[in-house]
């Protein structure tokens, strides 16, 4: 494989079917679980065949919506692949993101906190892949786990050296702007900049109370804004020419509630999108 070098393919494909969402254990008990467990291995059967036999790649990049809601990804985002309704491992950033690149569940990365590090003897994509990994907005969990993990806070940097860094590559990116406080990128307004400017996301959820429309208003507006810039990036590498060897994935580490059962954030809330192109 041109992706994995010395790493056998099986293992790259499995962390894969994780990351698209495929490899979900429903072993937990009760009978809730039996028809989502039959879709779901019927997925991992057709999808695994697809990719062991046809897909062709030599780069992969996901694209992570922070807190994105399944029922609320753009409609310019699902009309470029397919959707897939999943289940995240975590409601935790850290512990979710250590699933999505090592194919691990939380009792088997050992990633339960922010100050947890991804064990070395947890193969990741990182360890597939042996240049330098860019990550946007990494979680500390990997970005100081691995040598390779370099971390760009900055967008501009970030998207700089998303144009240059050599194949093969892999690429995590992270967009906030669907994370509380919603619609707002880093202290100001994505869609007015003369609306009020929120310092910290503790601010926003002062502001905003529990006013459930204005509250879903800003949580729709971040959903475009990464959208437009998921699509942003798909311009980067298609101007590089290397989109077409792109395994690319638009998903989220997790959900969000939006009002519901009078709750907002996303601690507990696990259903996730994934878009595979």
């Amino acid at each position: 494989s041109r992706t994995c070098r010395s790493v056998d393919a099986p293992d790259i494909i499995d962390i894969i079917l994780i990351l698209i969402g495929f490899k979900c254990d429903f072993s937990s008990e009760g009978e809730k679980y039996e028809e989502s467990q039959n879709i779901f291995v019927a997925g991992i059967e057709i999808y695994s065949m697809q990719v062991r036999s046809e897909a062709e790649f030599t780069n992969v990049y996901p694209f992570v919506s922070d807190a994105l809601r399944y029922d609320h990804v753009p409609d310019a985002v699902t009309e470029g692949g397919t959707p897939i309704r999943t289940i995240s491992s975590s409601g935790v950033s850290c512990a979710a993101f250590s699933t999505l690149v090592s194919g691990l569940y939380p009792p088997e990365h050992g990633v339960w906190k922010f100050s947890d590090l991804l064990p070395t003897d947890a193969v990741s994509l990182y360890d597939l892949f042996p240049g330098e990994c860019p990550s946007h907005q990494g979680v500390l969990a990997l970005t100081d786990a691995r040598e390779n993990a370099v971390h760009y806070s900055d967008v501009h940097e970030f998207t700089d050296r998303l144009g240059t860094v050599e194949e093969p590559f892999f690429v995590l990116d992270r967009e906030l702007c669907t994370h509380g406080g919603y619609g707002f990128d880093h202290g100001n307004s994505v869609h007015d900049p003369d609306e009020q400017v929120f310092e910290k996301s503790s601010d926003y959820w002062d502001d905003r109370g529990t006013d459930e429309a204005l509250i879903h208003e800003d949580y729709i507006r971040g959903a475009d804004l990464a959208a437009e810039r998921f699509e942003d990036r798909l311009d980067i590498l298609r101007q590089r020419g290397v989109l077409d060897d792109t395994l690319v994935i638009f998903t989220a580490d997790h959900g969000e509630a939006l009002g519901e059962h009078g709750l907002y954030g996303h601690t507990n809330i696990l259903l996730a999108p994934e878009v595979v192109e």
